[in-house]
């Protein structure tokens, strides 16, 4: 049991681990690259117009994740896009906060409110897309619940054995005691 006990809790524990610090990771990866971005958009005096061009460069090479980035002015009206992809379930602009994170459908969101230096307030926001990695997650999900049922049965059929053989000298004392009768 104790066993059993130790390999659940460890086995949910590391999946535990292994969720936040991908979660963690994402969230700092859009943060990174909205920062840089922002940062990026106050340095020059880009015209919004310009941006397209601005936002040819790769974005990171080490990185496997796919994100997005858009400018939305106060209306929710999108300026800018990079790279153009329709198929994104953006929240809209003008409910969400002025910052933070939200997850829809497998993309995680973040936003924020960003002034150029021409004083025109916009929305800068990143899309994330994380479906590939919840993919990955639940197929990992189903083996280790595939581990840890194999793991179960083993301890059980190893505990059941345990304690056949420890028993077998008490069978043994308690046959003699009634052969002596």
């Amino acid at each position: 049991l104790l066993s059993m006990v130790t390999i659940g809790l460890t086995t949910f524990y590391s999946y535990y681990v292994l969720v936040t610090y991908l979660e963690r990771e994402d969230l700092e990866f859009v943060a990174q690259r909205l920062d840089d971005i922002e940062s990026q958009l106050k340095e020059r005096n880009t015209n919004l117009d310009e941006l397209a061009a601005f936002w040819k460069k790769p974005l990171s090479e080490e990185s496997t994740l796919q994100i997005y980035i858009r400018i939305t002015d106060a209306t929710g009206r999108q300026i800018a896009t990079m790279p153009a992809n329709e198929a994104i379930p953006w929240p809209n602009s003008t409910s969400s906060p002025t910052s933070g994170n939200v997850e829809v459908d497998g993309w995680e969101f973040a936003s924020r409110k960003v002034s150029l230096p021409n004083q025109t307030n916009v929305m800068l926001e990143g899309a994330l897309d994380r479906r590939q990695e919840l993919a990955f997650l639940s197929r990992y999900r189903k083996q280790l619940l595939l581990a840890l049922t194999v793991a179960t049965i083993l301890c059980l059929l190893v505990g059941m054995a345990i304690v056949k053989r420890s028993l077998y000298p008490l069978q043994e004392l308690s046959q003699l005691a009634t052969q002596i009768k």
